[in-house]
């Protein structure tokens, strides 16, 4: 009796066609690449490191406020008007007029004539 025949015999006798036993010629085991982890590993540190860097600096872009999505037309032109303001378009003032104030100019040049002043 050659050696597949003892195996499927031996896999009739167990309790439910239910068999633990283990043959490497018939059920090859897959052995892990240990070799390709460590690469694996690298990239996926590295894809971590660059997203964290990119929301960082986004964060610290955006005076240290989450960023604002689906903004419609009021929310621009409000954001356009702070730009003008303080300088930043998430800072916020309660004077809305400062000296030598034009519509449509940067208020940076004029912040140090007020500075001046004042």
């Amino acid at each position: 009796m050659d050696d597949d025949t003892k195996f499927w015999l031996k896999m009739e006798r167990c309790h439910i066609n239910i068999c633990f036993y283990k043959r490497q010629d018939i059920f090859p085991v897959m052995p892990v690449p240990f070799e390709a982890l460590l690469p694996f590993g690298i990239i996926a540190a590295m894809f971590a490191v660059t997203g964290t860097g990119l929301s960082v600096v986004k964060y610290h872009a955006n005076d240290k406020k989450m960023p604002r999505y689906n903004l419609d037309t009021w929310e621009s032109q409000m954001m356009q008007r702070d730009k003008q303001l303080t300088g930043s378009i998430r800072g916020q003032t309660v004077y809305t007029s400062f000296p030598f104030f034009e519509v449509g100019s940067d208020i940076s040049s004029f912040v140090s004539i007020y500075d001046a002043f004042h």
